[in-house]
């Protein structure tokens, strides 16, 4: 089963009620964090297995840094 990547916890110091997630669902959960899409891409490849739309969103991300 596929888990969500979370971009954001913290905003200006405070803990989020509901983590921000790199496929911007409304989630209350996530399984990794990753604030870097750099990190979350090499991570994909190994041991994580995030949601389709995370990955999508990631590669979006590193698309818009080259």
């Amino acid at each position: 089963m596929a888990n969500h990547v979370i971009k954001f916890q913290y905003k200006d110091g405070k803990k989020l009620a509901q983590p921000i997630l790199w496929c911007e669902r409304k989630s209350k959960w996530g399984q990794w964090y990753f604030q870097d899409a750099h990190h979350a891409a090499l991570a994909v490849g190994g041991s994580i297995a995030p949601c389709k739309n995370c990955i999508k969103a990631i590669i979006k991300e590193l698309s818009k840094e080259l």
